[in-house]
């Protein structure tokens, strides 16, 4: 049985190894994956740019950080308040009012930091942009956006939060750059999906809990096509390289996952269809990875489940050679831990 300090790890190390993996297949289309990497795809993190990740795990890893400063400011304020003999404190970490501009100093940060250079979408930097002249973080975002870089980055909301703090917080992530309702609902959905997978939640059971808080009909009909194109597959009517496009499995598409609806539901469908078949971890970045869409979001966002569930290690977790490989891995477990002690000083305290 692993420890949720180890499954906390394993969902930060596993968004960035699975965001790793898919790299090198990001913007090619499943013939020229063949031939770079043989008939069944990139397999393997030896076979990546020395367990390189992309601007989705930097992105991530600005969002938990970005939590983490408040946690902080939380705590200076309590400790001047009680030296000052001031009553009154207004900092919470539970507020998204004072918890968001933390968050968004991390991502202003990231986006002019001279390792921002791993082809960050143009979303993403444009509420950055707006963020540094001024705007507040509920007006900065792109409000017809619904690309998938708010649901690639929503797995330390998970970590730390329940509901109903965890969708305030993954949909205000989300605001700060994407301010569609389907990228509202993707931030917040993959969240959710962290933690339920934390608490052990049965997988059959995760599309149908998703939906319960879906808001975008898309949103709903994707997480509703994911069951089924995963009981299509395990009957082999489809293969998952025809499922995440666009029409080549018909209403079961769930598309190249440019967009935060589509990748959430290809990410699900990548976990879910690894889980069915008794895999793991390995194999639901596989899936992910080898596509002709968004491979390093999927495989981020499906590594980040596959980490929550089956933690490290072990015949399904997340492969310790993979994690020791992965860029950055000491700063990113201890990010793991961290996040950990927050959910606990949170709701243990």
């Amino acid at each position: 049985m692993t420890s949720q300090l180890d499954r906390f790890q394993a969902t930060i190390l596993g968004l960035a190894c699975g965001d790793a993996l898919g790299a090198p297949t990001e913007f090619k289309h499943m013939a020229s994956i063949r031939r770079l990497f043989g008939p069944n795809g990139i397999q393997d993190l030896t076979q990546t740019s020395g367990g390189r990740y992309t601007d989705d795990t930097q992105m991530a890893e600005a969002l938990g950080r970005g939590l983490l400063d408040a946690h902080k400011a939380v705590a200076q304020e309590y400790a001047d308040a009680k030296v000052l003999d001031h009553p009154v404190c207004t900092a919470d970490i539970r507020d998204v009012h004072f918890v968001m501009p933390h968050v968004a100093k991390r991502f202003v940060e990231w986006s002019v930091a001279p390792y921002n250079n791993r082809a960050p979408g143009g979303t993403c930097l444009a509420g950055c942009s707006a963020l540094r002249s001024g705007k507040p973080w509920t007006k900065s975002g792109v409000m017809g956006s619904k690309g998938c870089g708010s649901v690639m980055r929503s797995a330390p909301v998970g970590l730390v939060y329940l509901e109903p703090q965890l969708g305030e917080m993954g949909r205000a992530s989300s605001l700060m750059t994407h301010g569609h309702q389907a990228a509202l609902d993707a931030a917040h959905l993959g969240a959710l999906a962290v933690r339920l997978l934390l608490e052990d939640e049965a997988p059959e059971n995760l599309c149908a809990l998703l939906l319960n808080h879906a808001i975008d009909e898309n949103m709903k009909r994707l997480l509703m096509a994911v069951e089924l194109a995963v009981q299509a597959t395990l009957e082999g009517h489809l293969l998952p390289e025809k499922v995440q496009t666009h029409n080549a499995a018909g209403s079961l598409s769930l598309g190249e996952s440019w967009v935060g609806d589509e990748a959430l539901a290809s990410a699900l469908y990548c976990f879910l269809l690894a889980h069915a078949r008794g895999e793991g971890y390995v194999e639901t970045v596989r899936y992910g990875a080898n596509t002709d869409g968004d491979s390093d979001s999927i495989a981020c966002i499906a590594g980040q489940f596959a980490g929550a569930f089956w933690g490290l290690g072990g015949l399904k977790g997340l492969p310790e050679s993979w994690a020791a490989l992965v860029e950055r891995t000491d700063e990113l477990r201890q990010l793991g831990t961290d996040l950990y002690e927050l959910h606990l000083a949170i709701y243990k305290g």
